[in-house]
């Protein structure tokens, strides 16, 4: 921020993202034409530096540490680590898979294939589906064959003389029985080649990625489901714009399902996330805790989860595709103050899915606190706007030209804050008796009945949280 103009020569960083890849074709737009020499900036936010990424495509993700003078930028083809205090880049990461080089534009079809090969796959996958309906006709024929067979079967048993002295099994009880998940099918990279490699989420954290000391770190997700974890190595601060910043691939993480990653977060020992950069010197945020068991929470489009650092073994999850059925959407960390005691407060979870539905879990044990229909779940716009808050607020647009605003804090109530001055001799005098009416409808309950209380949630919370834990893929390269 500055208070005067000035005339500045910006530098120009360019970082290209895949590399020396020899069969990588960019069909796209070209990138931005920078103008060369002084320009005139006026008071206010100057630039310092401009990163270009190549290919130019659009960014999809952006972190920055103000604390260690980092910055950190991701697209469709992968993300890069940039010193603006040297104004250098210091590492590129390519996503795209061997697969993918080729879908470099946002068609889903490559265009090295031919129009003949095109109609090839098309005639095959007719046959195949012809095929697989015949197969389904002739199996659902011979079910109902063996389902009469069985049922001649059991009547003949069940004839009286048979009948005589048999006892009867007792009959089940259908709060015995498990929970029933949706069989959630595994993503290939085939099925959206051209999106997989999306960058979804960076984010900076100090942590442990090793048992014995804790280092700065880069967190990325992608849409493939991957979670790259690279260790950044910082000189001293008073070398800090002498000596390089140099950053490693440390760990790797493969979710089972390969759902878009759409959410990291570092988690202290007393399962509060780490305060972001220069909040706890400005005294916004309490010191974390540094002594160990850190933990990492990946938030994918379909489940939670919670891994150990550094070992990454699985702690807790939940299932949202596989329970309910729906996806997230956006999500949030969010701190719940307490009314009456503003020194106490939670850290937790809250959620939008694509079904409109607003959602609040607990970051230790991941239970769910909350769920309320809060949108339409047709109105597309209004969940893709959807914003929330560290406050437990949330704004969203409730149509084009105006948003609406909700709180899911009781110590954060939304209503409007306004004063109507009078003039003397108008305001009711001390002692006057007032008339008070009371309306109570009971076809609109409150808020209250909307909130699932602790004690509810211990039998049928227990039952959504699965004990199993899929095996993901971890590659730890720091052994």
């Amino acid at each position: 921020m500055e208070r005067e103009q000035r005339e500045l020569d910006i530098k120009v960083s360019k970082v290209n993202l895949v590399g020396d890849r020899d069969n990588f074709v960019w069909k796209g737009h070209n990138s931005l034409t920078v103008v060369s020499g002084d320009v005139r900036y006026n008071q206010g936010f100057q630039p310092q530096c401009i990163l270009q990424m190549s290919p130019p495509a659009a960014c999809t993700a952006l972190s920055v540490h103000t604390e260690w003078q980092l910055l950190s930028a991701g697209t469709a083809h992968g993300f890069c680590l940039f010193d603006f205090c040297q104004r250098r880049s210091i590492s590129a990461t390519c996503t795209l898979s061997a697969t993918e080089t080729s879908a470099t534009d946002d068609s889903s079809m490559s265009r090295r294939k031919s129009f003949k090969k095109s109609l090839r796959e098309s005639f095959r996958r007719l046959r195949r589906r012809r095929s697989m309906g015949k197969t389904k006709k002739e199996s659902g024929a011979s079910n109902r064959l063996q389902e009469m067979k069985s049922d001649d079967g059991q009547r003949a048993i069940s004839s009286p003389k048979m009948q005589a002295g048999r006892k009867l099994a007792p009959p089940t009880i259908e709060e015995d029985m498990p929970h029933a998940e949706r069989a959630i099918e595994e993503r290939g990279a085939s099925g959206d080649g051209s999106q997989c490699s999306m960058v979804r989420c960076l984010q900076f954290a100090d942590t442990y990625l090793t048992a014995t000391v804790h280092s700065p770190s880069l967190l990325a997700g992608t849409n493939a489901g991957k979670v790259y974890i690279f260790s950044i190595v910082l000189p001293a601060y008073d070398k800090r714009d002498q000596e390089d910043v140099t950053a490693r691939l440390s760990k790797e993480i493969t979710l089972r399902h390969q759902a878009p990653v759409i959410g990291l977060s570092i988690i202290d020992g007393t399962y509060y996330p780490l305060p972001l950069a220069l909040e706890v010197q400005n005294g916004r945020a309490k010191a974390p805790d540094m002594s160990g068991n850190h933990k990492l929470l990946v938030i994918s489009e379909e489940q939670f989860k919670l891994f150990a650092m550094p070992t990454l073994k699985p702690e807790d999850k939940w299932k949202l595709t596989a329970h309910e059925g729906s996806r997230t959407r956006k999500v949030a960390t969010c701190t719940f103050r307490s009314r009456s005691d503003e020194q106490y407060n939670e850290m937790n979870i809250a959620c939008m899915t694509n079904m409109g539905q607003l959602s609040v879990y607990t970051i230790k044990g991941l239970r769910r606190q909350m769920n309320i229909d809060a949108i339409n779940k047709i109105d597309i716009n209004g969940i893709a706007s959807c914003i929330l808050a560290s406050t437990g607020e949330g704004f969203y647009l409730s149509s084009s030209s105006e948003y609406a605003r909700f709180s899911l804090s009781a110590a954060k109530v939304v209503k409007p804050a306004c004063k109507l001055t009078l003039k003397d001799g108008l305001r009711t005098p001390e002692g006057t008796p007032q008339i008070i009416i009371e309306n109570y409808d009971e076809t609109h309950p409150t808020s209250r009945d909307s909130v699932v209380s602790r004690g509810e949630l211990s039998a049928a919370d227990m039952s959504l949280r699965s004990a199993d834990m899929t095996q993901d893929e971890v590659v730890d390269y720091a052994q």
